[in-house]
């Protein structure tokens, strides 16, 4: 038996219209279907939201004369729902057409950050539509405290804090589906971020990293592999330069030296790197694999992707 964490990045949901989308999300998961098939292996998955959320933030700053914007951790948990919906859809359908005897549920997913996390005096999460200058000042009229940081020298974009997760607040739930062998769909777009204020909690205005989110969901799981799907078959030294070099597998150790010497972009794949490293660190049993979606299959036969250990060389 092997538990699992499955980390659907945003790309694995592409389309310009929902049926589109829905059909992008059953192509991926598709290459899932033989880990599905195994009735032993008890499975997780997360997602990003990033275009998603983007969009929603569009539909309240156009309808904002018509009704009340909503709060960024509103917005969130809105996308969580969405693609919650989309991810389940095509899970279903994958499932009965495979004759798979598997229940999913995709549920909001809470998440506690620190109010007093350095993140929340340093915002620079990009979210939302991009900006010109004179948009800019329009917003900034309509809303202060809201912050702009520049993309290029002709676009803006807003940039909110990043804070890291402390705890899934709803885990024990969570684990409960997952060791039945059913399927939890949770962590949507890195979960939404909550603050505990007198044992009550409050909504915060901030992006939480899927990645990060992902290796905390697979911690509090006992979780055995992460696997973080991207749209890299394997993670690079010198991405995209004349000396790049396609990595088989590291340690920890390595890991983080590469990640010292600045090989790996920030918003790409750094995070996705650090939440392999802060996830197999914890115990030396646990590995974490960064693929391609349609590389899945070869690489969880060492045939591609890189595998994250903590200690030595592949195993």
């Amino acid at each position: 038996m092997k538990k699992y964490v499955i980390a659907l990045g945003g790309n694995a949901i592409m389309g310009n219209s929902y049926e589109k989308q829905v059909e992008s999300i059953y192509g991926t998961l598709s290459n899932l279907t033989d880990l599905l098939a195994d009735a032993e292996n008890k499975i997780a998955v997360t997602y990003g939201n990033g275009p998603q959320v983007g969009n929603i933030l569009i539909q309240n700053s156009t309808a904002k004369r018509l009704t009340p914007e909503q709060p960024m951790y509103a917005c969130v948990a809105q996308s969580q729902g969405l693609l919650g919906c989309m991810i389940q859809t095509a899970l279903y359908n994958l499932l009965r057409k495979n004759n798979i005897q598997r229940d999913i549920l995709g549920t909001i997913t809470f998440i506690e950050v620190n109010s007093k996390d350095p993140a929340f005096n340093n915002p620079t999460k990009p979210v939302g539509p991009f900006y010109n200058k004179l948009e800019i000042r329009e917003l900034l009229c309509q809303n202060n405290t809201h912050i702009f940081k520049k993309i290029t020298d002709k676009v803006w974009r807003r940039a909110v804090p990043s804070p890291e997760p402390l705890r899934i607040i709803n885990s024990d739930a969570i684990k409960n589906i997952f060791e039945s062998g059913n399927i939890p769909i949770v962590c949507g777009g890195g979960g939404v971020p909550f603050i505990n204020i007198n044992d009550e909690l409050k909504g915060i205005d901030a992006v939480i990293d899927k990645d990060k989110a992902s290796s905390l969901l697979a911690d509090s799981l006992s979780a055995d592999i992460l696997i973080i799907l991207t749209n890299e078959p394997q993670v690079a030294l010198n991405y995209k330069k004349h000396n790049e070099k396609r990595l088989d597998y590291m340690n920890t150790a390595n890991a983080k030296k590469y990640l010292d010497e600045g090989h790996f972009a920030e918003g790409s794949m750094k995070p996705k790197v650090e939440a392999a490293i802060n996830f197999v660190s914890k115990c030396s049993d646990r590995k974490a694999l960064i693929t391609n979606y349609n590389c899945l299959i070869y690489a969880l036969q060492n045939k591609n992707g890189t595998w994250i250990y903590e200690i030595g060389e592949k195993q």
